[in-house]
């Protein structure tokens, strides 16, 4: 027990860019499209630096699952790979977003949703009146959450899974 604990805290980097580079060779086109592998790998690499290493352990476990899923399975469609990504990373994403400021591709979509239900909701009520009724909100959302993806890209925190 305690040498596979040790095999996948020491080997975790190179079986996970091997086990990419395979999949990378043998997917078919689409399913690059579907998924961007790079930011899988990306999220694999800051995992293995965090502490405490049995927390993560399982989190690269379940990585390493992934991967094999979609290797070996060649007649995945979309909503499959969709289900494997909850099966197996739904976790890892939630702790990534939530505990290590993590971007997902979505966010800003959701956070203008939000702002602007309370645009139309001033708009309606007759308050937006005063600033020419611009959605004065949902632009800033917008805007806001653009600009800490674009951060998150630079730092290597953005998951397009």
């Amino acid at each position: 027990m305690k040498a596979e604990k040790e095999n996948i805290d020491n080997n975790y980097l190179n079986e996970l860019q091997e086990k990419v580079n395979r999949y990378k060779n043998s997917a078919p086109e689409m399913y690059l499209n579907f998924i961007n592998i790079d930011t899988l790998v990306d999220a694999g690499r800051y995992i293995d630096n965090l502490k405490p290493k049995s927390k993560y352990r399982e989190y690269k476990k379940q990585i390493l699952k992934f991967i094999d899923a979609l290797e070996k399975d060649n007649t995945l469609e979309k909503k499959d790979i969709v289900e494997l990504n909850r099966i197996y990373l739904n976790s890892l994403i939630l702790d990534l977003k939530s505990e290590h400021g993590f971007k997902e591709k979505n966010d800003w979509f959701w956070a203008g949703a939000f702002n602007l239900v309370l645009d139309l909701v001033l708009i309606l009520t007759g308050v937006a009146k005063y600033y020419y009724y611009i959605p004065v909100f949902t632009t800033i959302a917008v805007i806001r959450n653009i600009r800490r993806i674009k951060k998150s890209k630079r730092e290597n925190k953005y998951l397009d899974l």
